[in-house]
């Protein structure tokens, strides 16, 4: 930014060495007020003097002559480990050439060759203060926000539940009657009429008998019951399983559904599941929660909360067991889209439904709560934003969310911001409103959240094996070309057309593996448990689906030598083309 202003205040016809002569000092001056805790002053004028050379050493021989000299007593320095020494080397080498490219104009180039340079020095920066191995992870979807498959035992439960209550209303009203019709012989009056009145008259039995499925429980329904008729129970699992949302359960549930949410939130975790985990070769979690675990619910909302103390607990066992942890918003204040993975499903949802602000204060509170906490490396402000929402306000919205969350502490040495571009037809539109205002130079340690799924959507099923590959393939490529990701989510599951075998899913399997490795953040399977096998994690062990400790696994950083991919590559337009025309 100071080189920009040092160059635009000069006006247009400055010679080549004059402009580069001002980027280095605008260089040099970073490099200046760059703490270097613990280094020696030989080597702390190294980097000084590097600093000062990179640039020039592009355009001069006496210059690059220098610079070597420099870049070789900086590679030999003993107060600096290997591993940050050749980083230093090859982010003065990025800067330089990056600044060179962009602002001089030197080589002449495309858009591609620019956004490779920018790339390579986007890694370099974050490798040098970013210590972290890559997230190899698993999603405990269905804990902190609930959904019918990761959650399927509580809807079981909660079928039940409902189920026992109604039985138990139903008794209660029974026994009112029986009193009354005692009552009324005792007044001489005639029961039998009584009887006969009541029976025509439905609005009381419609209002609080046993059958209302449209709202919730009253309070004095919640009382235990005994069974009730197979017929009955099947109704009253039917309406539960019905819903598709943690909104809509809890609405079913009513006053039963602290007590109901809270067993499971409290029996859900404990260590066995890290120790299962490390195990395996995974060393992170990703923790998908709702709001109102932080706020508790608002605007009439029917969730429990909140609930802090069960990020706590997460965060106290990888701690223990020295994984690391990624906290996702996974239901934003209003939901991001309107589907039930936000928490609420509703086909009226419009953008303006996100209470985007409050969702800040959310995040400020998060931030605030565990950037003391060592394992904590990752907070994500949003799960999937719908692909009806404004490019350009999302972007604002994610500028401010990045600025909440340094300014309560959270640090870019220490957690990655992670933005949801979730669908990748949708990154060339993010990055043409991200990459014009600057951002990937004003914010460190940002990592896009992709959703890599092969069976939502029209087209998948008919697709052969051979083919579902190649384009797994193609999203190791959209990976490599991009400054930093994540693959927040994947799995298994493709549609049943497919036909796969044990071996194919192996395939499959690997295949991802190896794919998202080129994530420089890493990844996460969706997810921990589930009643699908596809998308359950104990279930692709245990039929040899995942291999442990096969490839991707490895925690290793990406080859020094193997450079981030050319212009973002998307492939969204090419892939959808073709799936709409098989679907056809």
């Amino acid at each position: 930014s100071e080189a920009a202003a040092l160059l635009k205040s000069t006006g247009g016809g400055v010679p080549a060495a004059a402009r580069s002569a001002l980027l280095a000092v605008a260089h040099s001056r970073v490099a200046e007020a760059t703490r270097c805790d613990g280094l020696t002053g030989r080597t702390r004028a190294a980097l000084l003097r590097a600093a000062w050379l990179a640039l020039p050493s592009l355009c001069s021989e006496e210059a690059r002559a220098q610079y070597q000299v420099v870049q070789k007593e900086i590679l030999e320095a003993a107060d600096l480990g290997a591993e940050l020494r050749a980083d230093l080397a090859e982010l003065l080498q990025a800067a330089a050439e990056f600044v060179r490219f962009a602002l001089l104009g030197q080589p002449a180039g495309s858009y591609a060759d620019g956004w490779l340079l920018l790339t390579r020095l986007l890694w370099a920066s974050w490798r040098c203060y970013w210590r972290h191995p890559p997230w190899r992870g698993a999603n405990l979807g269905g804990w902190l926000l609930l959904e019918p498959g990761p959650s399927c035992q509580l809807w079981e439960e909660a079928a039940e539940a409902i189920a026992a209550a109604r039985k138990a209303a139903a008794g209660k009203q029974d026994v009112t009657r029986r009193g009354d019709h005692q009552e009324g012989e005792a007044g001489g009056q005639d029961a039998e009429g009584e009887e006969e009145a009541a029976e025509e008259d439905p609005e009381e039995e419609a209002e609080d008998g046993p059958h209302d499925r449209g709202g919730p429980l009253e309070a004095g329904d919640a009382e235990a019951g005994a069974g009730n008729t197979t017929e009955e129970a099947h109704a009253e699992a039917a309406e539960v399983s019905d819903a598709e949302d943690e909104h809509t359960l809890m609405r079913q549930l009513g006053p039963l559904a602290p007590a109901l949410v809270n067993s499971h939130r409290s029996e859900w975790l404990s260590s066995s599941d890290f120790e299962w985990l490390r195990d395996r070769g995974f060393n992170a979690v990703r923790v998908p929660f709702g709001y109102w675990i932080v706020s508790g619910p608002t605007k009439s909302d029917p969730y429990v909360g909140p609930g802090l103390e069960y990020l706590d607990q997460v965060v106290d066992l990888a701690e223990q067991f020295g994984m690391q942890v990624v906290l996702d918003l996974h239901g934003n204040p209003g939901s991001e889209n309107g589907q039930p993975p936000s928490g609420c499903r509703s086909k009226a949802w419009t953008e303006q439904h996100w209470r985007r602000n409050e969702a800040l204060d959310v995040l400020e509170k998060v931030a605030r709560r565990y950037a003391s906490r060592p394992c904590v490396t990752g907070l994500q402000v949003c799960n999937e934003p719908s692909g009806s929402c404004d490019m350009a306000s999302l972007c604002d919205w994610y500028e401010q969310a990045i600025v909440r969350i340094r300014g309560s502490g959270m640090a870019a040495g220490a957690v990655a911001v992670i933005l949801a571009v979730y669908w990748y037809d949708r990154l060339g539109e993010f990055l043409e409103v991200w990459l014009p205002r600057g951002n990937f130079l004003r914010f460190e340690n940002i990592a896009l959240d992709l959703h890599f799924y092969q069976c939502f959507g029209r087209g998948w099923e008919h697709l052969s094996h051979h083919e579902h590959l190649q384009v797994v393939q193609r999203h190791g490529q959209i990976l490599r070309s991009l400054p930093g990701a994540v693959v927040g989510e994947w799995s298994l599951a493709r549609p049943a057309q497919v036909l796969a075998t044990d071996s194919m899913n192996r395939e499959f399997g690997e295949e991802q593996l190896s794919a998202y490795r080129s994530a420089s953040h890493g990844w996460f399977f969706w997810t921990y448990c589930d009643q699908a096998d596809e998308w359950d994690l104990e279930t692709c062990f245990d039929n040899g689906w995942l291999p442990r400790g096969g490839p991707g696994f490895g925690v290793e950083r990406l080859p020094r030598d193997r450079a981030p991919g050319g212009a973002p590559q998307c492939y969204a337009e090419e892939e959808f083309s073709r799936l709409n025309r098989r679907q056809a």
